[in-house]
């Protein structure tokens, strides 16, 4: 409660500071420019199952984070050969969720993860560095050094080629938070090399000797993650007494991402990442129709970030089968093999190209992701130990992998809708004539054996997945009111139906309201399925100074 109080505090300062949001404060006669924001963020479960109430109260906040950034570019050389700028983007975080609702604490497994490591940002010693890094250009030349978040990915709300910053989605997702907010800074070189070749060539290189960062996804408990397992049942010492049976344990999702998480590799040199880009335009003519393609061509080879390999099975299956067995009869969890000597984080690449332009017939702007995996391992299963239709079953590991090259894909089309009959009373009120449309399909499909990998983003048993998107933007009264409405459908029947509002009142406040409803016919087969009883309402309050 004292971060929290610190956050308001914060706050106050800076509320009364008269200045423009966009200008920024300046020092060092302009040597030294400011700016940053304070957030509040705050989600509410609606749909919350009556099994969950063990683990939350009813209507509290599932997540009530505070947010306070702070941007600064200094100017450190000018002289007409050299610019050197020094770029920093420090994000601070403090979730106080638990501290409303002690409940929450019986879903945080307190053997390997105090929830305090949750409620900021202490899962590395930098996470408060989002970004910091010189930025030095001469003539055709352009070098970064230093921590930075990488955006290759054209289209919105999926990423295909856009591997090198993994993302952190404990607290939102994409769509309600952009990808540079949720990815993660890693410290690296960048340089560009602006070329006067046909099209217009720039060339990017990208090495990162060694700095890892996983994917952070929801831990057990969470907003967006089921309950760590079965509450006791009324009239055991679980409800009424003594709820050690089941509180402070992991469940089956959280221990295979523990032990994931304790073989994490070391900053060393054999654990780089290297990633080439060429960017490019080009005119050509089709019917008689010119048409100017901004196109992308990208090489890229690290780290799995999204799962490591299991080497151990056997003794990875015992832990896990006496945890489950621990968790039906209310017993002490088992110990977990923990060690760096449990699993692997595999190293594979992967090749891509992106394109955009705008197609005069279909009056819209078209843009495009392809990207080809190769070599990338999976955890190898044995089918016929899991049981379909339960929300997490991972049956037994097999000892070894599968290595099976995957191909991703993206496609969008933002096109603006006119509305029809529009009238001088509409411009009066300030109603955008013309609302932003974008549509767009992605998928992913398995090029070898698919049938035994462990891989439950993709569900088990299908070679390929499909997902539908859609996102409406308008205004009103001069795009004070935005409204957005984004939409996730995939064919398996399941998906996601979101609205939002942004208010914008002047040039330093921004409030946004939205909810979420989702739903699918089967929650076991798909990771983003397993949410449907996870409707959310969201807000969000921001001062920008």
């Amino acid at each position: 409660m004292k971060k929290a109080l610190l956050f308001l505090v914060l706050f106050c300062v800076f509320l009364p500071v008269p200045h423009e949001a966009e200008a920024t404060f300046e020092f060092m006669d302009g040597k030294l420019r400011v700016k940053g924001r304070f957030e509040q963020y705050m989600v509410f479960l609606t749909n919350l199952p009556k099994t969950d109430l063990f683990y939350r109260h009813r209507g509290g906040p599932a997540v009530n984070q505070s947010i306070f950034t702070l941007e600064g570019l200094y100017n450190v050389v000018d002289d007409g050969d050299w610019l050197i700028n020094f770029q920093s983007y420090l994000r601070y975080y403090y979730d106080s969720a638990p501290d409303w609702d002690d409940k929450m604490h019986r879903s945080f497994s307190t053997k390997r993860r105090m929830y305090k490591k949750y409620m900021t940002n202490r899962y590395d010693s930098d996470d408060w560095i989002n970004e910091m890094y010189l930025d030095i250009y001469k003539g055709p030349w352009n070098i970064r050094l230093g921590k930075q978040v990488v955006a290759w990915s054209e289209v919105e709300m999926v990423q295909t080629i856009d591997k090198i910053n993994p993302i952190d989605l404990r607290y939102s997702t994409p769509g309600i938070q952009p990808f540079d907010e949720i990815k993660l800074g890693l410290w690296m070189f960048r340089g560009f090399y602006n070329s006067e070749l046909p099209g217009n060539l720039i060339f990017e290189t990208i090495f990162i000797p060694g700095d890892f960062e996983r994917t952070r996804t929801p831990f057990e408990g969470c907003w967006s993650a089921r309950a760590p397992g079965p509450p006791p049942q009324p009239g055991s010492t679980g409800v009424d007494s003594n709820p050690k049976g089941i509180s402070g344990q992991a469940g089956q999702g959280d221990s295979v991402y523990f032990m994931m998480d304790q073989a994490m590799p070391k900053w060393t040199i054999d654990n780089f990442q290297l990633a080439l880009r060429v960017r490019g335009n080009s005119e050509f003519f089709l019917f008689n129709t010119p048409y100017i393609v901004d196109w992308t061509l990208s090489y890229w080879n690290g780290l799995d970030t999204g799962h490591a390999v299991f080497d151990d099975t056997e003794r990875v299956n015992a832990a896990l089968n006496g945890n489950a067995l621990s968790r039906l009869f209310q017993a002490e969890s088992v110990e977990m093999p923990y060690g760096r000597d449990v699993a692997s984080w595999k190293r594979y690449s992967a090749v891509g190209g992106s394109f955009q332009s705008y197609i005069p017939p279909l009056g819209g702007v078209l843009r495009g992701e392809l990207s080809y995996e190769i070599g990338r391992k999976w955890n190898r299963i044995d089918p016929d130990n899991v049981t379909l239709g339960v929300v997490g079953s991972l049956g037994d590991f097999a000892p070894g992998d599968i290595e099976s090259d995957f191909i991703s894909y993206g496609i969008t089309l933002d096109k603006p809708f006119c509305v029809p009959f529009y009238g001088d009373r509409m411009q009066r009120w300030g109603v955008r004539p013309c609302w932003d449309v974008t549509l767009g399909v992605f998928g992913g499909y398995f090029l070898g054996n698919y049938k035994r990998i462990w891989q439950w983003s993709q569900g088990y048993g299908y070679k390929s997945n499909t997902f539908l998107t859609m996102m409406i933007r308008g205004g009103f009264r001069h795009n004070e009111f935005i409204p957005v409405l984004r939409a996730q459908y995939n064919p398996r029947n399941f998906g996601y139906i979101s609205p939002g509002l942004t208010y914008m009142p002047g040039k330093h406040l921004r409030i946004q309201l939205g909810y979420i409803y989702f739903w699918a016919n089967d929650p076991s087969i798909h990771r983003q399925a397993a949410v449907e009883e996870r409707d959310m309402a969201y807000m969000r309050f921001r001062w920008e100074y």
